[in-house]
């Protein structure tokens, strides 16, 4: 689960991850640590443009695309 979208400051993640990695437009990764084994994440988008954004993790059922809209 996450929200909300579209963002505007902070992204709220829940659920559990291996891992989760997030990539602009453009496909280039923008936060260049991995976030590894988590219940959950905050992740903020404060400085970035707005824009589309993707977000890959990995899950315990396989890997989850998410596409979210920065404001």
């Amino acid at each position: 689960r996450y929200f909300p979208n579209p963002v505007e400051s902070n992204l709220h993640i829940q659920g559990n991850f291996q891992e989760l990695r997030v990539f602009d437009s453009f496909g280039r990764e923008i936060f260049p640590e991995r976030i590894q084994d988590a219940q959950g994440e905050i992740i903020n988008f404060i400085k970035q443009i707005p824009g589309i954004y993707v977000i890959n993790l990995i899950t315990p059922q396989g890997p989850k695309s998410i596409r979210i809209l920065v404001k």
